[in-house]
Parts: structure tokens; sequence; C-alpha cells
């Protein structure tokens, strides 16, 4: 309500809250621990996404940005279907073929098999059926069968597989603010920082500003976290 009121051209509109009460925090530190449940982490900019992507990544934790996952959809499905025909369950071909993509020919499968032109497409197989008849070479664990994988999205994976992170359905997203319009989340971390150019246009007109904040500010459902500015250049909430 407090942002509403400085907005100066508004339309007036009766407010109603939920029947429960949230949690609003205003932190200094960017430092919050979100190591479990939802997340919507918001930012005025995509320079400070892009620091988060990377504090993100170095604490293993999955996320999603607009539609691209933080680990291709791809590379998560082939590691998870490899694992599965290690404990003995059986996959189809269109499965074995992203396994494969993964893997160096003649080191994870020989020559020639990449495509699995003689393999029916409905029937499944298991990892004794593509040793025997379909050219795989290995029973070694994902991280050492799927050589494709650079070395550092294999680090970042299995760091976010001992932290038991659902690396399929990531729980963490990060948008800029202007983009968050139309989402929800139960946890929400809004940077309050801006780039040169947008605080100049703040100074010129607050009011747009103001409403893109205060769209950020009305995404969480149940606890908003306000980050201070960290530099010189801020929206004071």
């Amino acid at each position: 309500m407090r942002l509403l009121q400085r907005i100066k051209k508004r339309r007036i509109k009766t407010y109603l809250s939920r029947d429960y009460a949230g949690d609003l925090q205003f932190h200094r530190s960017p430092m919050i621990n979100i190591e479990k449940n939802q997340w919507l982490v918001l930012a005025t900019t995509n320079y400070i996404l892009n620091k988060i992507e990377e504090d993100l990544i170095k604490d293993g934790i999955f996320f999603k940005r607009k539609e691209r996952f933080s680990v291709r959809k791809s590379t998560v499905s082939g590691i998870l279907n490899w694992e599965s025909l290690r404990r003995g369950n059986k996959c189809v071909k269109e499965e074995i073929k992203k396994i494969y993509s993964l893997m160096k020919e003649n080191i994870g499968y020989k020559q020639k098999h990449k495509g699995l032109p003689s393999m029916p497409d409905l029937k499944k197989f298991s990892l004794d059926d593509l040793i025997k008849n379909y050219g795989l070479l290995t029973r070694d664990p994902w991280k050492k069968a799927l050589s494709k994988i650079p070395l550092k999205t294999k680090i970042y994976i299995d760091t976010a597989l001992r932290k038991k992170e659902d690396i399929y359905s990531p729980r963490v997203k990060i948008s800029t603010v202007h983009g968050a319009k139309g989402s929800e989340c139960d946890n929400v971390i809004m940077f309050t920082d801006l780039s040169r150019e947008a605080e100049k246009q703040y100074y010129l007109n607050s009011d747009d500003l103001t409403r893109v904040m205060y769209v950020g500010a009305t995404r969480a459902k149940r606890a908003l976290h306000i980050i201070t500015p960290q530099t010189t250049r801020g929206f004071l909430v």
C-alpha cells in the first residue's frame, strides 16, 4: 500500500488482503537461505541475475530463468534414464538415443550405433540388451559414462543430487521484475539495485518504476524478502 501511495497517477482500487498474515523482511545482505521450498528471485537488471545464476550454480541449486533451465532437460533426462538402466529398468529408443548423445563414440558405444538405426521404436531395452545388441561399451555411473557432459556441469549436477535437489523440476525461478507479471510464489526475494539508466528514468518519471516494483512486491504469497541496495543506485522501498 505504501508503494501504491507513491504512484502519482493511478486508478484507485480497493485492496483486499488474504486472510492470513504474511512475512516481510528487509536484508542488508543477499545471503538468504533458500535450501528448501519454492522461491522466486527478482532483480531489476539482467547483470544482477547473471551474478545470482553464478551463486546458485556454485551452491548446487537448480533453477529456471524464463523458459531456460540451468541444465538442459535432455541432459537431465539422459542422466536419470542412464541411472535407471543401471538399476535394472528398461528404456525405449528415444530415451536411449539421448543417453548415447551424451557419450563419446568408441568409449561409451561402438561406432555406427549413435542413431540406433536397427532398434525398434516402441520396445523397451535393458542395459544387457544394449551391450549385447546395440554397441554399448560401459556400465559405469553417469559421471564417467556420460563423458560429453562438461566437467563444470557434472560438478554442478553432482552437488545438486547430493543435496537431493529435484533436477528435473527446479524449485527456484529467477526473473527480472519486469518479467514477473503473472507469476506467484510462496517466497520472493527482490533485489532493489538499479542500473544507471534505470536510475535516470526513475528521476524523470518515478511512477513507471514504482509500478514495476509494486508488481515484484505482490508476487509473494507468503514471504517477501527485500534486499536493500548493495550499491549507491537503488530503489528505496
